[in-house]
């Protein structure tokens, strides 16, 4: 899980991001059976200073500027092999999606790559005066409680609020930023990430603090996206995050989002909406953002299963990435803050 520590991060959070299903029955017992009291700091597209690069990070028509980032595979030649092929897929993907305006790459899955490298494409990206997308895929661990990334074989890891911090200082503090990583043990970067990205940013792990990330879901996410070139604008944070969700997750392994002051771990949200019936609006909020992916009736079959669940464990784990999919769209829109 993204932890105790994620937790204190935000008030708004404390009852929601939990280490076991108890923790968040509790939650949904003796509150709102809605998952409207999920709140997401973000600047209206259109307003104030994201207006300037053409809407927030959450406006899902305005083309994005791709940046994919591939650290160095590790020292065994086919793990390093694997790790080049794959990142020109994601190349391939993002080259022909319709909501990509530029696309530029870093590292090569082979060879040391550095943050000043990565922060020199930011600068050029920015001159484009549109958000950013940032696929990350590295190796991370954790390392003394703090989550680091593998940029270089030959060098100490490199510290995941490091990355956050020079981006942030470079971008300033309401550039619209997604940040898509594949880091095994991500959750860990949780905390960091909503404490030092602008305000009008996602950040998405695809595994908690304690999991690694599965490779197989990983290549199918990555080669997915190759056959699925006009599938919704997917280079958008949350758009990668219900591509990954709906087609390409197969295991119990959790991602765990963060927007600017608040991490949310999905798992956790999933085990709070378990057992409960959903509001109209919140069955239309989930067809509005899920439907274009599967289908209505497997959105509607999936909530069923959420409904009819005690624990989430109940779930299986062919629909668990669809049933946190579900809880996610179905909450992205209930509640809101705006950050100034």
């Amino acid at each position: 899980v993204a932890g105790p520590e994620v937790a204190a991060a935000s008030t708004v959070f404390t009852s929601v991001i939990t280490n076991g299903e108890g923790a968040a029955r509790s939650l949904r017992l003796g509150t709102s059976s809605t998952i409207g009291t999920i709140a997401r700091p973000i600047v209206a597209a259109g307003c104030g200073p994201c207006a300037a690069v053409g809407g927030s990070e959450r406006d899902q028509t305005t083309p994005v500027h791709v940046i994919a980032v591939a650290g160095p595979g590790g020292r065994d030649p086919s793990v390093r092999a694997h790790d080049r092929r794959l990142v020109k897929r994601l190349e391939t993907s993002c080259k022909q999606g319709k909501g990509v305006q530029s696309f530029t790459t870093v590292g090569d899955g082979e060879n040391a790559i550095s943050i000043e490298t990565i922060i020199d494409s930011v600068k050029q990206a920015k001159k484009h005066n549109r958000p950013i997308t940032l696929f990350i895929v590295t190796h991370g661990v954790v390392e003394a409680g703090e989550h680091r990334i593998i940029l270089d074989d030959d060098r100490p890891a490199t510290s995941s609020r490091a990355l956050f911090r020079a981006l942030r200082e470079t971008l300033g503090e309401a550039y619209p930023l997604s940040i898509v990583t594949t880091w095994c043990h991500g959750g860990a970067a949780a905390l960091a990430a909503a404490e030092e990205l602008p305000i009008n940013s996602i950040f998405v792990a695809l595994s908690r603090k304690e999991e690694g990330t599965l490779g197989v879901d990983v290549h199918k996410f990555i080669t997915g996206m190759e056959t699925q070139k006009n599938h919704l604008g997917y280079c958008n944070g949350e758009q990668a995050l219900y591509y990954y969700l709906t087609k390409s997750l197969g295991h119990r392994v959790t991602p765990v989002v963060a927007y600017p002051k608040h991490p949310l771990d999905l798992g956790a949200l999933l085990s709070g909406k378990t057992g409960q019936v959903f509001s109209a609006e919140e069955r239309t909020q989930a067809h509005a953002l899920l439907d274009g992916f599967v289908g209505k009736d497997r959105i509607d079959d999936i909530i069923g299963k959420i409904q009819r669940a005690w624990i989430a464990n109940d779930i299986r784990a062919v629909d668990y990435g669809c049933a946190l999919a579900v809880v996610f769209a179905a909450s992205r829109d209930h509640a809101r803050v705006t950050s100034t």
